[in-house]
């Protein structure tokens, strides 16, 4: 997410995804990487999709031309977007990207990469924030498609440097910086700080003035793809340097959500011969101060194991006998209201699932960070909701 915020530090409103896969009821995978955090705080975060090696990903811009040149002097917005699938073409190895122009409106489901100003979301009605949104389709870790949908609502502009304030209100949206973040969408990026971690990056939910891909960014990218040469190198994995004596990693996703089967499930996997800690987080109600609409106000967790029988629970952080090690962890939720937990679970696949309290409703976020520095790793993580679209965000001012 991006937002603007109202304190010193100018900020950019929260971007939206919307992912979408062809079945209802579906089980798909969810925040992807365990991002190991070290003194140089590597923070990127997967989707879970991937582009096959070789793609060449043509993005068709059908935007029209500004009524005005923009402030960087572009006459279209084709120009004005340009930089940016250029910035992560010329940084990656295995795809490549590029913007052309185009005309028509955009479609999912055929085949083509669009980028329009849209009036909704394929149907369904922008936030009454929301600046942009990638939807995409994919099936197992392939990408399908990519369509990126500009609110025409909004009032874009071209700019460089830092953000740019034209009185008290919020600052002029930069349609480029936007775009190079939601191009990290649709590549397989998501928010490194969405679970709290601390980088600089585009792809943070919070985008302020950085305008070009950080190293964090750039490191997640060279994950997926490989490094920009001439001569092929081997992707590393994201783990920690040999002789660490600890590390954290952090996975997430949000939905919204309902009631009865309509709960957010966060599956992982526990491989190796070894126990592993982890410490699970269910968010809600401090949602609202990151510009999330509709948090759930009273999340409660539960931790199935590979019987489907439950092994942990919480309502309130704040109640039961963890609550002097939750809160020395220094990962404690802000709200009372929130859920965690610390537990020492064997290898084996778990699901935590998220939903609300006396039928409460809204977004909820669920996050599971490694709380242990042994050679048992969780990954092969999913979410699963029963609606159509499986997950949602939003950007937002």
């Amino acid at each position: 997410m991006i937002r603007f915020g109202s304190d010193a530090s100018p900020q950019l409103p929260p971007l939206q995804r919307n992912i979408r896969r062809g079945v209802k009821f579906a089980l798909v995978a969810f925040a992807l990487a365990l991002a190991c955090f070290s003194n140089t705080a590597r923070g990127y975060v997967l989707e879970g999709q991937t582009w096959p090696a070789g793609s060449s990903l043509v993005f068709r811009v059908s935007m029209g031309n500004p009524l005005v040149p923009l402030l960087d002097g572009s006459t279209t917005w084709l120009t004005a977007l340009s930089p940016a699938a250029t910035m992560w073409s010329s940084n990656i190895q295995r795809v490549q990207l590029t913007a052309t122009n185009a005309s028509g409106s955009a479609s999912s489901g055929d085949g083509v990469n669009s980028v329009v100003f849209s009036p909704s979301i394929f149907g369904q009605a922008f936030g009454s924030s929301t600046l942009a949104v990638t939807y995409y389709r994919y099936v197992g870790s392939g990408m399908l498609e990519a369509d990126l949908l500009f609110n025409q609502a909004k009032v874009f502009n071209s700019y460089r440097g830092p953000l740019q304030f034209p009185g008290p209100g919020p600052a002029i949206v930069d349609i480029r910086r936007v775009f190079l973040h939601e191009l990290g969408h649709a590549i397989g990026l998501n928010h490194p700080d969405a679970g709290g971690q601390q980088v600089v990056a585009v792809m943070n939910s919070i985008m302020s003035n950085q305008e070009v891909l950080s190293a964090d960014d750039l490191a997640g990218a060279h994950f997926l793809y490989g490094t920009a040469s001439s001569t092929p190198t081997p992707t590393p994995n994201p783990t920690p340097p040999p002789g660490s004596a600890s590390h954290l990693a952090n996975i997430s996703t949000r939905m919204k959500i309902g009631v009865g089967d309509n709960v957010l499930i966060g599956g992982f996997i526990i491989r190796g011969t070894q126990s592993k800690k982890l410490f699970l987080r269910a968010i809600g109600p401090s949602l609202g101060s990151l510009g999330v609409a509709n948090a759930i106000n009273d999340p409660v967790m539960e931790v199935r194991g590979p019987t489907g029988a439950v092994v942990a629970s919480n309502d309130d952080w704040t109640t039961g006998s963890q609550v002097s090690e939750i809160q020395s962890s220094g990962l404690a939720p802000s709200d009372p209201y929130e859920s965690a937990l610390i537990v020492t679970l064997s290898p084996g696949t778990y699901t935590a699932i998220v939903s609300g309290y006396n039928g409460a409703q809204g977004v909820g976020l669920v996050e599971a960070y490694e709380y242990d520095a042994n050679t048992t790793r969780p990954s092969g993580n999913r979410r699963r909701s029963n609606d159509r679209w499986s997950h949602r965000s939003g950007q937002r001012r």
